[in-house]
């Protein structure tokens, strides 16, 4: 698959009006453009999203994101088998195996597109103990009436934030779905955590911590990926301790 995907993929360094990024994939004469980001389209071919962004593009975050989370339990004292995962923006399942790898007990994964979850059952089978399509923008009854069973403790999320995907109030929302004290660790674009950000996010870490909601352990900037330019995205890994429920709005 590897040496196929060699010969079949091509990073487009051209960018459209919007800034968005392409590649080009299969053979020369009848290669198929895709946004970077078109995840429903990519994630249909196994193997094609991890070859582009994990492979080409070097995306850290999903190693990065596990990581912390893992950091921030052993900082709390919880062994990775005593933590209960919410994988936010869950895509294939990549923070998934990291985490089942490193011992975590039950992970559960949400995500928007149904591509994901599809692409996961095929490709990860058996990582999740439950894994739901659902926008938590609108409304975390969904995500209650799936996880009910489970007591989740800690949340993880890997570049799902931000820039047309979940905002503050989804993060507050799957934050408000663990128990507490609760570990957490995310990673999302280093300019959206300024306080003054139309993003949010600065704001909202900025609030929850003086309200006591949140603690925040760390906030260390790296590098996400590269462009297809060749360009560094840098992300910062945010990790702490949920405490009380988050006020949402």
């Amino acid at each position: 698959m590897l040496e196929d995907f060699e010969k079949l993929v091509r990073l487009s360094p051209s960018l459209d009006e919007n800034q968005a990024e392409y590649f080009l994939f299969g053979e020369p004469e009848k290669a198929e453009k895709i946004r970077v980001q078109d995840y429903s389209r990519t994630y249909r071919t196994p193997g094609l999203y991890e070859y582009v962004v994990q492979g080409l593009l070097d995306c850290r975050s999903p190693a990065t994101a596990a990581y912390g989370l893992l950091q921030q339990a052993k900082d709390s004292a919880i062994l990775a088998s005593a933590l209960n995962a919410l994988d936010l923006g869950a895509g294939t399942g990549i923070v998934g195996s990291l985490l089942q790898e490193a011992g975590v007990s039950t992970i559960v994964g949400i995500d928007y597109t149904p591509e994901a979850k599809e692409a996961t059952e095929r490709d990860r089978a058996g990582v999740y103990r439950a894994y739901l399509v659902t926008d938590v923008e609108d409304g975390d009854e969904a995500a209650r009436r799936a996880f009910s069973d489970i007591e989740l403790n800690c949340l993880v999320s890997a570049g799902a934030l931000g820039g047309g995907h979940l905002t503050p109030i989804g993060l507050g929302r799957a934050l408000n779905l663990l128990s507490r004290p609760a570990p957490f660790a995310i990673t999302v674009r280093s300019d959206m955590l300024d306080e003054d950000s139309s993003e949010g996010f600065g704001a909202f870490f900025a609030r929850a911590a003086a309200d006591r909601e949140l603690s925040l352990s760390e906030r260390r900037p790296f590098r996400h990926r590269l462009t297809a330019e060749g360009k560094e995205i840098m992300f910062s890994l945010v990790r702490g301790v949920a405490h009380t429920q988050v006020t949402i709005g």
